[in-house]
């Protein structure tokens, strides 16, 4: 053991010395003065309303992030805050901040002024003289004011002017139209101006288009050449060997800058004294600066280390003389990938662009010239490569560069050999004679291809057209995930944890690729590293979607720099796998009728944009990354030279494909054409209850509630999923339900109409002489001539029947210093569907004491119900184009679903709600993404239909398992009763391979289960008398598979391909053993860490004792049994037995819990992070269909839901905490929400203490976001020892009762044992049971 420790310090001694060497250099760093930090900032508005003026925070922060943290607005996502709070979009806002500026830092020769995430259209003075300006929130900009900072007091103040009014005068100033998308209560006019489309409102979410900080403020002084950042290529080689390319980015010294910035301070004084001392250029010349680079480079383990180095010479250059290549060579000077875009109307690397001249002689400060590009190399002969989670490892070397600097090169000395990086150090450092600057990085060594070659004429396809997939490491993967979008309205309240969380989630799901969608954001470091700790893949778009777009030299120079800059910072992550140019922007040329009548104008802008400068910026920081110009496309016709194939976007036989068919049968799988690659497709949902009622009222819980028109930002939406719903589940006749629609439609137009005229007079828009918009340097935003979104609110207001819709107002005016009204209420349409009830009333809206209202009742059931017809019909997709891997013709490869997440609390087409908690796809979608799969289909072959049993395998290994089919009665009670129709202990299915495992003709099915079901005593319905086939309205299928052994597959060279769960060489097939336990115990199992001794993995698959944690991890999470339900009929015809589902909540850890916790929490901790908080387990009497908990006081997501739970087979879920968003809301000291362990739990055994409908107080919208509804007392039988969270249930029969009890009588009545209820409500006491009638 001794000797084993030696040699471990041995290794680590090389990182040790360099840890304290690095310690040792960030003492003599630049100096920097961390402005954001200082909580000592001002907020104030410029247009007058109110006349706001907040002090004493720090950033990042929004203008309306403050306001509601200090009791100005309420929370502006709580009921119709939105449009309350519209007002702000279109105000003025600058922050300041007075500061003093400290001797060392007025000692440098030259003092830039740093800021990242000025959103958006600012402009920037420092004591009272320009420093510059930006129209760019997806970019920092530096600025040299060494000559405008002062000795002592300073005044720093940033102006950020209205997005939405600067976006409309840049619209009217264009020469032409260029259209874009307009949302439903949405901003117009989001493509004239570089910010998050999505802020001006999506169909997804709200329209706040914020103004902000959203990253740091700092000053930096230095005296030398400074590290602005590092560009990371790597190149794979036929026989393995990598070569690592870094280039290093190399500020040149500050001194041509500093005489500049005496002089162009408008008059201002002279630089401060300490400036004086600054050497001559001609000293610098003479001394020569230069200096030394250093790239170092360690394994994953540290054992094995790589450094390089080479001296550079570093001169003054200004942005005038930065000319070079796009690709220019090693040393050359300019900006990485220098184009001319770059110095288009004078814009260095901090230009401002976006139409009109933004920078005027000597009207602002200097920029900091662009840094000058060196590069280093270093060759790893036999490296450790990356894979995605499901193909392998993910080992991170540490990657280190160093700029050492030595004015007179003697006495300085590179860092000890074999010496790791360190931590990052910031960009420089100065002093002395001699001084270190360092960047660190984390890399994975991966090679990442986009396959596009021709398909062979088939019988069934004469030009079946080409594939699109990729490959990591030479090896196809299957692309399993979904788009992201941004994680809130206000960037500055996203955690890194909440990230995390959300990449934890999807890989929670299975997931190994992620689409971060070009209309929002590009994300924080924290959510790429996170992607490369994972094994995800993301693909990246440039933040352009849905729309035309100008091409101007000012907005083309803007995205330049824009993209450049962040495909330098991402360049080191090797989750990233592809570079996207846009998100829909041809697929647009259809939907405006500008480009439709003029496509060849259009097609020209989007080539000039897309191709020749988005793609140079992306080519230039790395030539090897894979790009698309867009997306959906039809790819290329000709790489070099670059020639799209023009033409129907939506083409499955080339390129990617967008789909969305929301008229055709979402459960159909001939709904879903054959596309080599499906991008984006989905269907909506509403949010899950537990979350919407954290923002809304109980008047908003009804489908007649104007709140769900509000939310309701897909036109048509509430109509469509009703549609979907009369197919499937709800047996009322169509035509009663448009005849019931209309006349609800008809009264809550009615009574819009009354409210419409003072809603739009209450949201005004600004009057033009107040038009927000920077001064007269830039082009002078105006007013629109008519509100802005006036004409949307009015479509919101009074929409003519099954046309939902929410609307957009302009700015109204608000009182200083008190709480921000909430709009008022209006109806919108009703939903066609026969579950909308008529308007709410107070005799509606009021239930006796206690209870939740049939409406009520009815909404959170309509709620679950879209959920699960959501899930099913994104299971249905994804099952078909699994399946589609194997058809010659198809050959579809990758299937990202829309969304991952939400941005707030309502119906969009996501997975995982606003506050973390996931919907019931997310679920769905860990059972459908599984590597693993089983899935059925039933097809007709002229004779009969047939049922078809297909086994796909994404894994680089081949896997043998036990494949069942049993029909099981929806009236069953008994395990006996269960009817095993298909047995095969050895069935197999080969690396990254899918087939047909078995099939059978329906008929046969049928009759094996009433025969078997009939000898059983299966009871009335299940069979016939004499023991006849089954009905297919009695029974259903649950197709079952569950891994049993590995085998390691071979390369077509030869070589061995990845193997997760095995050593290289080891053998190459491995048993595995199959431990007890239902469904959702493999899935709360999936992710274990395995055991710490390297003994065997613990139940329910166990590796052989050899395997280490990492492969017993991959195993428990890649090699889960599979499982998938058929139904023989449409459930609204199936005959569903009614169903009582009991809940028992323990506290995570009790005794009761503890065998199942240690296996269960152990999977889940690696896959859902954090620790359970508590558990519960569910019962049931009958055969309980798609159940769903929420936990209703705590954001948070259990471990399994949608679940089949049958009598016999009761299961036990985990909940674990969301992460927190950055707190917005006034310090009420309560329970925040993603908390864990808010207090006490009840006792094992107990139940939730309040019903499904949990009612929050009126007017709690402040409160909303800071956390969670108050905990309600325990009573009775609670014998005062805490509180017990509040637990909905929600399953199929119990939806269907409350949507159409008429329908199924029987469901709607409850056991004797829930005769309690009422009373027990009223009183919050927790009981044994939670009953379909009061759900």
């Amino acid at each position: 053991m001794a000797t084993a420790m030696l040699a471990v310090l041995a290794r680590r001694l090389p990182l040790l010395l360099l840890l304290a060497a690095a310690a040792s250099a960030s003492a003599s760093a630049l100096v920097s003065l961390p402005l954001h930090e200082q909580a000592a900032w001002r907020l104030d508005n410029g247009r007058g309303f109110g006349n706001v003026s907040l002090e004493g925070f720090s950033l990042p922060a929004a203008a309306l992030q403050l306001l509601h943290r200090e009791g100005i607005v309420g929370d502006p996502l709580y009921r119709f805050n939105e449009l309350e709070q519209r007002w702000a979009a279109w105000d003025n806002w600058t922050f300041s901040l007075a500061f003093q500026a400290p001797t060392e830092l007025l000692a440098e020769a030259a003092v830039e002024l740093l800021c990242e995430g000025l959103d958006t259209v600012a402009e920037v003075a420092l004591n009272s003289a320009p420093v510059g300006r930006s129209v760019n929130a997806h970019r920092p900009h530096a600025w040299d004011v060494t000559g405008l900072l002062a000795e002592g007091r300073n005044l720093l103040e940033i102006t950020l002017f209205s997005a939405p009014a600067y976006a409309l005068a840049q619209q009217a100033a264009y020469p032409y139209s260029v259209p874009a998308t307009q949302q439903v209560g949405s901003l117009p006019a989001y493509n004239f101006i570089r910010k998050a489309a999505s802020d001006f409102g999506w169909d997804w979410g709200p329209a706040f288009a914020p103004a902000g900080i959203n990253g740091p403020v700092e000053l930096r002084g230095r005296s030398t050449p400074a590290l602005a950042g590092m560009a990371v290529r790597q190149q794979h080689f036929a026989n393995g060997s990598v070569e690592l390319t870094v280039d290093a980015l190399l500020l040149p010294p500050p001194a041509q800058q500093a005489p500049q910035a005496q002089q162009a301070g408008n008059g201002s004084s002279a630089g401060p004294a300490g400036n004086s001392s600054a050497p001559s250029s001609a000293q610098q010349a003479e001394q020569g600066e230069r200096g030394m680079l250093l790239l170092q480079l360690v394994s994953p383990d540290g054992s094995q280390h790589w450094q390089t180095q080479a001296d550079v010479a570093s001169l003054p250059v200004d942005a005038c003389s930065a000319t070079a290549a796009c690709r220019g060579d090693a040393g050359s000077t300019g900006s990485p990938g220098t184009c001319p875009w770059l110095l288009l109307d004078g814009a260095g690397s901090s230009g401002s662009g976006g139409g009109g001249p933004e920078e005027e002689a000597g009207a602002g400060a200097p920029q900091v010239p662009p840094p000058a590009k060196h590069s280093l190399s270093i060759m790893l002969d036999s490296p450790q490569l990356w894979w995605p989670h499901d193909l392998g490892a993910q080992p991170l070397y540490t990657l280190q560069l160093r700029y050492q600097i030595n004015s007179t090169r003697q006495g300085s000395a590179p860092a000890p050999e074999g010496a790791a990086p360190a931590a990052e150090s910031g960009t420089g450092g100065s002093g002395g004679g001699s001084s270190s600057q360092a960047l660190t990085r984390r890399i994975g060594l991966r090679q990442v291809e986009l396959v596009t070659q021709p398909l062979p004429a088939t019988a069934a396809a004469a030009s079946p057209g080409e594939t699109f997939f990729f490959q990591v490491n030479g090896q196809p993967l299957y692309a399993r995930g979904a788009n992201i979008v941004p994680a809130h309205v206000f960037e500055p309240a996203v955690t890194a944890a909440q990230l995390r969380q959300l990449v934890g989630d999807a890989r929670a799901a299975h997931m190994n690729m992620l689409r971060v969608w070009g209309g929002g954001r590009y994300f924080a470091d924290a959510f790429y590293d996170a992607c490369d700790e994972a094994g995800l893949l993301v693909w990246q778009e440039a933040m352009f979607a849905c729309a035309m777009y100008p091409r101007d030299r000012a907005f083309l120079s803007e995205a330049w720099q824009e993209v450049s800059h962040q495909a330098v910072r991402l360049s080191s992550h090797p989750s990233i796998s592809i570079w996207g140019g846009n998100n829909e922007n041809e697929a647009a040329f259809g939907w405006f009728a500008q480009s439709a009548g003029n496509p060849q104008l259009y097609a020209a802008d989007f080539a000039k944009l897309f191709v020749d400068v988005v793609r140079e910026a992306v080519l230039s920081v790395d030539p090897g990354t894979v790009y698309v110009d867009t997306s959906p496309s039809n790819g290329l016709l000709s790489h070099d030279p670059y020639v799209k194939r023009w033409g129907d976007v939506g083409d499955p036989r080339f390129g990617d494909i967008h789909f969305y068919s929301y008229a055709a049968d979402a459960l159909s799988p001939a709904t879903y054409p054959p596309a080599k690659f499906v991008s984006e497709f989905g269907f909506m949902s509403l949010p899950s209850f537990s979350a919407y009622k954290r923002v809304t009222a109980p008047e908003d819980w009804s489908l007649a509630a104007p709140m769900t028109g509000f939310r309701m930002r897909h036109a048509n939406g509430l109509s469509e999923l009703s549609a979907q719903m009369e197919l499937h589940f709800l047996t009322a006749s169509p035509q009663q339900a448009q005849q019931a629609a209309q006349q609800e439609a008809q009264q809550a137009q009615q009574n819009a109409t009354q409210q419409l005229a003072a809603l739009l007079h209450a949201y005004a828009p600004p009057p033009a002489e107040q038009a927000a918009g920077p001064p007269a340097a830039a082009a002078e935003p105006v007013s629109p001539p008519s509100p802005p979104g006036a004409v949307l609110l009015e479509e919101l207001m009074a929409a003519p029947p099954g046309q939902e819709a929410a609307g957009s107002a302009g700015p109204v005016p608000l009182a200083a210093g008190t709480p921000a009204a909430e709009a008022p209420a209006a109806e919108p349409t009703a939903a066609r569907s026969p579950a909308a009830e008529g308007p709410t009333s107070e005799a509606a809206a009021a239930g006796p004491a206690g209870q939740p209202s049939q409406q009520q009742r009815r909404f959170a059931a309509f709620i679950y119900l879209s959920q699960l017809q959501q899930g099913l019909a994104y299971q249905t997709a994804v099952h078909q184009w699994r399946r589609n891997k194997a058809d010659p013709t198809a050959q579809t490869m990758g299937v990202l679903y829309w969304q991952l997440n939400d941005i707030w609390q309502g119906p969009s087409w996501s997975g995982i709600n606003a506050d973390g908690s996931w919907r019931l796809l997310h679920h769905f979608a860990a059972s459908f993404f599984s590597p693993v799969l089983v899935s059925g289909l039933l097809t007709s072959d002229g004779t009969g239909i047939q049922l078809e049993v297909h086994l796909t395998n994404d894994l680089p290994v081949g896997v043998t398992g036990l494949l069942s089919v049993d029909a099981i009665p929806f009236n069953a009670t008994r395990p006996e009763q269960v009817v095993p129709i298909y047995r095969f202990a050895s069935a197999g299915i080969p690396a990254f391979g899918d087939r047909l495992a078995w099939s059978g003709s329906l008929e046969d099915v049928l009759a094996a289960a009433g025969n078997a079901s009939s000898s059983v005593g299966g009871g009335s319905g299940s069979g016939t008398a004499g023991g006849g086939p089954a009905d297919p309205a009695d029974v259903f299928l649950r197709l079952r598979y569950c891994p049993t052994t590995i085998q390691a597959a071979q390369g077509g060279n030869g070589t061995t391909v990845p193997n997760p769960f095995l050593d290289a060489g080891g053998s190459s097939s491995s048993a595995l053993q199959q431990g007890s336990g239902g469904h959702a115990a493999e899935r709360q199992a999936a992710a274990s860490d395995g055991s710490e001794g390297g003994g065997p993995c613990s139940a329910p698959v166990v590796l052989p004792g050899s395997a280490s944690a990492a492969q017993c991890a991959a195993a428990r999470r890649l090699l889960q049994c599979s499982e998938s339900l058929v139904f023989l009929t449409e459930l609204k015809d199936a005959r569903l037995a009614p169903a009582n589902v009991s809940v028992e909540v323990a506290p995570a850890g009790s005794a009761a819990q503890q065998a199942q916790q240690q296996a269960a929490e152990a999977a889940s901790n690696e896959a859902l992070g954090g620790s359970a908080s508590f558990s519960v387990r569910l019962n049931s009497d009958a055969v309980a269909l798609f159940v769903s908990v929420e936990a209703e006081q705590q954001a948070g997501r259990f471990n399994g839901s949608a679940l089949l739970l049958l009598p016999w087979q009761p299961q036990t879920l985990l909940f674990f905490p969301a992460a927190e968003a950055a707190s917005a809301g006034p310090d009420s000291g309560g329970a925040s929400a993603g908390s864990s362990g808010s207090g006490p739990l009840a006792e094992p055994g107990r139940v939730a203490g309040t019903a499904a409908l949990a009612m929050p107080a009126a007017e709690q919208g402040p409160a909303a976001e800071e956390g969670v509804l108050a905990d309600p007392p325990t009573g009775g039988g609670g014998g005062g020892r805490g509180h017990a969270p509040n637990i909905s249930v929600y399953w199929l029969q119990q939806a269907l009762a409350e949507l159409q009890p008429e329908a199924q009588p029987e469901a709607a009545s409850s056991a004797g044992s829930c005769s309690v209820m009422p009373a027990i409500l009223a009183l919050l006491v927790p009981v044994a049971l939670l009953c379909a009638s009061w759900l």
